[in-house]
């Protein structure tokens, strides 16, 4: 499939997710609206806040494709889930999300997916945690909550995964690392149940008694958040120190050039890198390979996903990883000119003595005596042009003499300079 059809799939994937969304929503308003069973305006507000301040610590898992975002604030759901009918619940959960992704800095199209995912994930779990009469405070009603959660976690994860699929057009496998998913899960029902917990206090204990449960949370956001945090470190530094380390291997401008933009794209993730003339754009970073002698190129990377844009992290490691490859570029230059410089008298450009004992020899060695020719070139009269018309007269002469020269030679002969 050709690059613009795996767009207009994504888009149509997008689109429907968020109209599944919009369905969901539209019958829990309509539903709260006949019945007028809706929560206290206080206890929708609050629920709301903390959906929007537990969206800003999610569990980043980072995966082929690109970031699968897992957040807590689901927690809140299944308060409103045990406390209040499924469609009041759902009519304050809708609300939260708007409020929640509203603020974010992703793309309108990535925040209308992520309202619409979160929607009908909410309303599975609500929808699984209502499937089963239990009698309330019971382990009946604890399983219920676990696999209401679990649905939505799974739920969430293969959507995700799906879309990024489709949007880069790799395999499912690539997009979903089976062996974060463990984690993942195991982190976001033991963070989800808390909401459980809040629902058992409310029912047996004072109101303000559940601002008991905000220290134990936060601990844990902040834990998740800096989990997060580190594995994305990680994966920059480890490709900045793969980068340092490999470079003197890099042999050739093209060779460095491509292992420059692959380790961009591994350290950034899910971008598409470029050397190119031109300065980054708009929702770009990019950083100039400076290298004396040669024109300056801009590394410059873009987003290939939805996902969230640069932040100064992902500049500090561009610009890190582009210092390795400018000294790489430099000190291949410097070979060359020592090499070229060692080999080559430094006037006329030709070879040096050194240069041509090595050809003979080797000749010698190789060839049939018979085969050797060996033609010595003096200048009659060189030391007078000096004398008269000085040294810089002289040079501009070996450097003519030189130059034509050269037309006169086979791909197989030397011209040397001894003097």
């Amino acid at each position: 499939m050709r690059p613009s059809g795996c767009r207009a799939l994504s888009y149509a994937l997008d689109v429907l997710v968020f109209f599944a969304g919009c369905v969901v929503a539209v019958v829990a308003g309509s539903t709260v609206t006949a019945s007028g069973s809706s929560p206290p305006l206080v206890q929708v507000l609050a629920a709301i806040v903390l959906v929007v301040v537990m969206s800003r610590f999610p569990l980043v898992l980072s995966q082929g494709a690109g970031d699968a975002v897992i957040g807590f604030e689901a927690s809140v759901l299944v308060f409103l889930a045990v406390s209040y009918s499924p469609a009041a619940a759902m009519a304050t959960w809708v609300a939260a999300m708007v409020a929640a992704h509203g603020w974010s800095r992703k793309t309108l199209r990535t925040r209308m997916f992520n309202v619409g995912l979160t929607t009908v994930g909410g309303a599975l779990l609500v929808g699984v945690i209502h499937s089963y009469v239990v009698q309330e405070n019971t382990i009946g009603e604890l399983v219920a909550v676990v696999a209401g959660c679990a649905t939505y976690f799974v739920f969430d994860l293969l959507v995700t995964a799906l879309s990024l699929s489709v949007e880069t057009w790799t395999a499912p496998t690539a997009a979903l690392r089976w062996r974060s998913v463990p984690l993942g899960l195991l982190c976001f029902v033991a963070v989800d149940t808390t909401g459980y917990l809040a629902a058992v206090l409310a029912r047996s204990q004072a109101a303000w008694m559940l601002a008991l449960l905000l220290v134990p949370v936060g601990t844990i956001l902040i834990a998740v958040r800096a989990v997060s945090g580190a594995q994305l470190s990680q994966q920059r530094l480890g490709g900045l120190f793969e980068a340092a380390t490999e470079a003197p291997d890099w042999s050739g401008e093209d060779r460095l050039e491509q292992a420059l933009v692959s380790k961009a794209e591994r350290i950034l993730r899910h971008t598409h890198v470029e050397l190119r003339p031109q300065p980054p754009a708009a929702g770009e970073i990019g950083c100039s390979v400076a290298v004396d002698g040669r024109p300056d190129r801009f590394l410059v990377a873009r987003r290939v996903v939805s996902a969230e844009p640069f932040n100064d992290e992902d500049a500090r490691a561009l610009e890190a990883l582009t210092a390795v490859g400018a000294a790489a570029l430099t000190r291949q230059r410097l070979v060359r000119e020592m090499t070229y410089q060692a080999r080559h008298d430094p006037l006329t450009g030709l070879s040096n003595r050194v240069v041509l004992t090595d050809r003979l020899a080797e000749t010698i060695t190789r060839a049939p005596a018979d085969s050797i020719a060996l033609l010595y070139l003096d200048l009659d009269g060189f030391k007078g042009v000096n004398d008269r018309l000085g040294h810089d007269i002289g040079d501009q002469l070996l450097i003519e003499v030189a130059r034509r020269i050269r037309p006169c030679l086979r791909s197989s002969d030397t011209a040397a300079r001894l003097g």
